[in-house]
């Protein structure tokens, strides 16, 4: 049976096998401190997700939609627009619909909430995200009033969320 060590360990391992664990603890005197400027950008850049098969998505299951994008969005997550959104939400409304009323809910749902992808008429819908360090689309869903999707105290609320990566 194989041992998995992270890779600090297997550093401290070797290291210590080959010149002894006093030497590996040390800090070297040849190594130079990091540059502030390479230390701002890693604290001011957004942690990788972690490999260790923690979630890099925050807990947004059982809250309204309007916290949980803020905390996807916070959290480096960026909306995936539908080019089909009115039609896989609204149905085939008239092209100049949204010219007459703006404020129409279907004129406004697609562009406020860009990841929208599709809502049934029970009212579950579907929205998409992506992350630059995440491979595949964050698939959320969520169930209620569309028109409450800005609501923080609820009216949209997250049922779940998946991870879809397509197979090549």
């Amino acid at each position: 049976m194989a041992l998995s060590y992270p890779l600090a360990h297997r550093f401290v391992i070797v290291c210590a096998a080959l010149v002894g664990l006093a030497a590996c603890d040390a800090p070297r005197a040849d190594t130079p401190a990091p540059a502030p400027l390479a230390a701002a950008a890693q604290a001011a850049s957004p942690p990788a997700p972690a490999r260790d098969g923690a979630s890099p998505v925050p807990a947004i299951d059982g809250r309204s939609y309007a916290n949980a994008r803020a905390a996807l969005l916070a959290a480096g997550w960026t909306p995936l627009p539908s080019p089909t959104c009115v039609r896989d939400v609204f149905g085939d409304i008239p092209a100049d619909r949204c010219t007459a009323q703006p404020d129409a809910p279907e004129c406004t749902a697609c562009t406020d909430t860009p990841e929208l992808e599709s809502c049934s008429g029970s009212g579950q819908c579907l929205m998409r995200f992506t992350h630059a360090r995440v491979p595949g689309q964050l698939h959320v869903t969520a169930y209620g009033e569309l028109s409450q999707r800005h609501a923080a105290d609820g009216g949209l609320m997250v049922q779940g969320h998946e991870i879809v990566v397509p197979t090549p």
